[in-house]
């Protein structure tokens, strides 16, 4: 009752992890319209979708896995791992101290020095990647891909596009 009470505002929630925010969403809704026979199944399923989903977080890596990696190394990895599963929630790499709880500086400088390339590049490039692969799915306008991905406008997706792909995003919507 004191999480019915207390979280049914989704404003009032606060997650890391996509996959778990949107899993406790539904779970709140499902435990909030409780109506039949088969809700009782679904909160069961979706809270051992959740279980599952924290555990695989914090789960301890066998550290033979990471003989000879460093833990600048494995830290690039979480960061990157997260920017590739939040590619359409990360607003600015700024955000990124809330979720490393360390100074944006920092990540930038360990991330730069350990991987050879700008945390801003890594960022650019996916969200590059991603709507490359959005416009090849043909389901999405150039508008729609360039709002999803959080540019600020269509110009500067656009112009984005252009310059790491040789094309404008609507002749290459036209390509593909």
């Amino acid at each position: 009752n004191k999480i019915k009470t207390e979280l049914k505002n989704p404003n009032k929630r606060v997650f890391v992890n996509e996959t778990v925010k949107a899993l406790v969403i539904n779970l709140i809704g499902e435990f909030l319209n409780a109506q039949s026979e088969l809700s009782n199944r679904m909160i069961a399923s979706i809270l051992e979708q959740i279980l599952i989903n924290v555990i695989r977080s914090v789960k301890v890596q066998n550290k033979k896995e990471y003989a000879n990696v460093s833990n600048y190394e494995i830290f690039c990895y979480h960061i990157m791992d997260y920017i590739d599963k939040n590619v359409y929630n990360v607003l600015d790499l700024k955000s990124l101290e809330k979720v490393f709880n360390y100074n944006y500086t920092y990540i930038s400088d360990v991330f730069s020095q350990t991987t050879g390339q700008t945390l801003s590049n890594y960022f650019k490039n996916k969200r590059m990647s991603v709507a490359k692969t959005l416009l090849k799915e043909n389901k999405m306008t150039v508008e729609e891909i360039a709002s999803k991905l959080n540019y600020s406008s269509i110009y500067s997706f656009s112009k984005a596009f252009k310059e790491k792909y040789g094309v404008s995003p609507k002749n290459y919507f036209k390509q593909t």
